[in-house]
């Protein structure tokens, strides 16, 4: 179900209610600024009729440029128009180890009845094993559109911010087996073969995008199953943070939420997608950053170190970028 929590009311509660006890780990953040927490440059290359008209940033190729021309039956009459392609940010992700912490708000922290699990980083000793259990919240964040910016070009759809989703209040993203409800395919990827395959991914996401077919991984990052907040950890906290991220998207996907907005079948409107396109997306930290926007499962060395660090760090705020292609008359 598609929820939305205004931000004003938000921010009055929880300096109504009171603050979280000395013994809970300390929410990290700073108010999310669109002009300079948004790494400007990812909006590139700007591609018109198939061919980059700033070639700078990285990209994949979704249209083809023969011919750079398209044609629409949309309305009453037929269009044609010509292919432009660019990259957005729509979307703020926080990734959160306490619940109800906001650190897009500046790291207020709403208190959430007992019910909400606590994220937390834990070790098994007796059995060499360490995991990680993550909160998320999905913001619609259309920057262009609240800057004013691009108002009269037709590709970029405007909407308000809206919080549409908070894992604290979803059953299935502390278990792994009620997760299962909305991917029963994940029994199939969870064996030695299929996660030996993800190599693959991984490599491609580190010198380019991931591979849209391998849609059971998450590059460097790990496995996109289970759909939930739990995460084994291999003691690469920024990969942690980023998969768990990307698990969220891959689930609105999953929910009809998020929708294919590349190739031809894109260009006159986005297209259903109820699995994640993984090379139409882009992230980039936000807080504690800011920092440069980066394919899903790059591996992190390439884009973590300096941005972010221990502590209030490990709450983070994400700005997700999407390709969009289009046709404009």
């Amino acid at each position: 179900m598609k929820w939305r929590i205004p931000l004003l009311l938000i921010l009055i509660t929880c300096l109504i209610l009171p603050s979280p006890s000395r013994g809970e780990a300390t929410c990290g953040g700073r108010i999310f600024n669109p002009l300079t927490d948004v790494d400007w440059l990812g909006v590139f290359p700007i591609k018109i009729g198939g061919i980059p008209i700033i070639p700078i940033g990285e990209d994949t190729n979704t249209v083809s440029p023969f011919p750079p021309f398209c044609i629409c039956f949309d309305g009453p009459i037929p269009r044609i128009g010509i292919k432009v392609s660019f990259w957005e940010p729509r979307r703020l992700i926080e990734v959160v180890r306490g619940p109800g912490c906001f650190p897009s708000l500046g790291g207020i922290t709403l208190p959430l009845p007992s019910f909400a699990k606590r994220g937390a980083h834990a070790s098994t000793a007796d059995r060499g094993e360490s995991s990680s259990f993550l909160h998320v919240h999905y913001y619609i964040y259309p920057v262009f559109a609240i800057l004013n910016l691009f108002t009269d070009f037709a590709c970029f759809s405007g909407s308000n911010i809206s919080l549409v989703y908070m894992s604290e209040f979803d059953p299935l993203w502390n278990n792994d087996e009620l997760s299962a409800l909305i991917n029963p395919e994940a029994a199939l990827f969870a064996n030695p073969v299929a996660q030996a395959v993800c190599a693959a991914d991984a490599v491609s996401a580190s010198f380019g995008f991931p591979i849209d077919e391998l849609f059971w991984c998450a590059g460097s990052w790990g496995s996109m199953y289970p759909l939930t907040g739990t995460v084994s950890e291999s003691g690469d906290l920024p990969g942690v943070y980023t998969l768990t991220a990307t698990r969220v998207i891959d689930k609105h996907h999953r929910l009809g939420l998020e929708r294919k907005t590349v190739g031809e079948e894109a260009l006159c409107s986005s297209v259903p997608a109820p699995i994640i396109v993984k090379s139409q997306y882009k992230l980039q930290i936000a807080y504690p950053g800011p920092g440069r926007v980066f394919p899903l499962g790059r591996i992190t060395i390439r884009w973590a170190p300096g941005h972010w660090y221990p502590g209030l760090g490990e709450d983070w705020t994400l700005v997700l970028w999407r390709k969009k292609d289009c046709c404009v008359l």
